[in-house]
């Protein structure tokens, strides 16, 4: 018995059917609108920076608040979902780390327009 080996002309392209993404109904619910150009940022939302960046601080202690809870669940012997308490913990770590990098770079950025010679 001999087997033969396969070659690239030996695949038959025919027998694979390609559909576009398109046709297999995976965006039928999604919506595209053209980009909007903008003539005022001012006038875009009224959030301004220093709100933004309070809202950000917010949601960091918020969940460094929650994990905590968990935590503490955890220390007085209460049911407490280890998946739960883990990803609690993770999401808390991943926010914080976003917090600090983004205090760096906005020191950073202050440090260089100090530095700047008018």
């Amino acid at each position: 018995m001999t087997v033969e080996p396969i070659t690239f002309e030996s695949i038959a392209y025919e027998s694979i059917a390609y559909e576009p993404i398109a046709s297999q109904g995976l965006f039928d619910n999604v919506e595209i609108n053209a980009p909007q150009r903008i003539n005022n940022p001012d006038e875009t939302s009224g959030i301004t920076f220093g709100q933004l960046l309070e809202a950000g601080i917010g949601e960091v202690n918020n969940s460094l608040n929650a994990a905590d809870a968990q935590l503490q669940k955890l220390a007085l012997n209460q049911p407490v979902s280890t998946h739960e308490l883990m990803i609690s913990i993770e999401k808390a770590k991943m926010q914080l780390q976003l917090g600090v990098e983004v205090s760096n770079r906005l020191v950073e950025g202050y440090q260089q327009i100090m530095r700047m010679q008018l």
